[in-house]
């Protein structure tokens, strides 16, 4: 007779030891393929929960006016110039966020499986899942990809398949590939914000797609003529050496990587109709770069996209022993901020299939 699905009760559990923090890190804040926000994110530790992040004001090293204007005629003074560059100092402040279960002493006693460490690392999941759905919200705000935001672009890093590529990208061919006429604008415009510091090589900018939209992208004519025009994406392919290749995708189109975001949330109480969604949502996409690698350097500037601000806890794993009401606790502790730290460095693409 089947008993479940239920809950972890008297007489049903036992608990092994746990070694805490390390191998949660390993397993999921640091692991790509766990969840995806671990490859297009840079974590910069900080010192303090309030601080600043330095933005420096991108235009002073390609200002030239006229040629003229730093002319040194011989028997002249040399000129003397302030060419200084603006910068600002903008705040990030990190939360606190706790992610916790309790367990009876009897059931801690008698478990069967190692019932600590697999509740910790279903609250290690939802602490990621948690910090995606804050990335995404950040990600998806269109008035933080605006030049209202960040006058030092020279428009908005928000726009539409169709304004970008002329269409939706089911409508894609060969012969006119809306796909590639999006991503390539975007690249432009990256690079003419970034002053050339990210300078429009595909390799530079990651696509982020949602399952959804990379179906939806794999069923395009465009991307099956870009497949039998490839042999090395054919090969990806057939011999399934990505995990993009389960969408029908190659591991990158034109040379931009894509990144299926893939996390998936639960939206609706225990009990209650349940209700899931991607955490990135399907006719979004959004092209990121991530300078560097998954660690920042606190108080520099940075041309990554997205930054996570931690202060002590990035993933910490408590357990305490509660023998006065005979419990056990654990908790999944995380202390970050979220923040879009260069949006000229990335593109908000909305409405990119019906």
């Amino acid at each position: 007779m089947a008993t479940g699905p239920g809950f972890a009760a008297q007489g049903n559990t036992f608990i092994p030891n746990f070694a805490a923090s390390g191998r949660l890190q390993v397993a999921y804040s640091r692991n790509p393929r766990a969840f995806p926000v671990a490859q297009y994110c840079q974590m910069v530790n900080s010192p303090r929960t309030v601080g600043f992040w330095l933005k420096l004001t991108a235009q002073e090293a390609a200002r030239v006016v006229t040629v003229q204007d730093y002319e040194w005629p011989d028997g002249h003074n040399r000129p003397m110039r302030t060419g200084l560059e603006s910068f600002n100092f903008k705040e990030f402040r990190t939360h606190r966020f706790d992610y916790g279960f309790t367990i009876g002493e009897k059931a801690a006693e008698q478990a069967e499986w190692p019932l600590v460490e697999q509740h910790s690392q279903i609250h290690a999941a939802k602490c990621m899942t948690s910090r995606t759905i804050r990335v995404m919200t950040v990600l998806l705000t269109t008035t933080n990809w605006a030049t209202t935001e960040d006058p030092d672009m020279g428009g908005n890093h928000f726009d539409t398949a169709t304004a970008l590529g002329g269409g939706l990208w089911t409508a894609g061919s060969s012969t006119n590939p809306i796909i590639k006429k999006t991503l390539d604008n975007v690249a432009v415009q990256i690079n003419r914000d970034t002053l050339g510091v990210i300078n429009g090589n595909p390799q530079e900018l990651m696509l982020l797609i949602n399952p959804t939209g990379a179906r939806n992208m794999a069923e395009s004519q465009e991307i099956h003529d870009y497949i039998k025009g490839s042999y090395w994406t054919q090969e990806e392919l057939t011999q399934g050496l990505h995990p993009n290749n389960k969408y029908g995708l190659p591991s990158s189109i034109y040379g931009y990587p894509i990144i299926v975001e893939n996390t998936i949330k639960v939206t609706s109480r225990k009990g209650a109709t349940l209700v899931k969604a991607h955490a990135l949502t399907d006719t979004n996409a959004v092209v990121v770069s991530r300078v560097g690698g998954i660690e920042g350097a606190y108080g520099a500037p940075s041309f990554s996209t997205m930054t996570i601000f931690w202060y002590r806890d990035e993933m910490t794993l408590e357990r305490f022993d509660d023998p006065r009401n005979r419990l056990v606790e654990g908790h999944v502790v995380e202390d970050t901020d979220e923040i879009l730290t260069a949006p000229a460095s990335g593109f908000l693409i909305t409405s990119i299939h019906a």
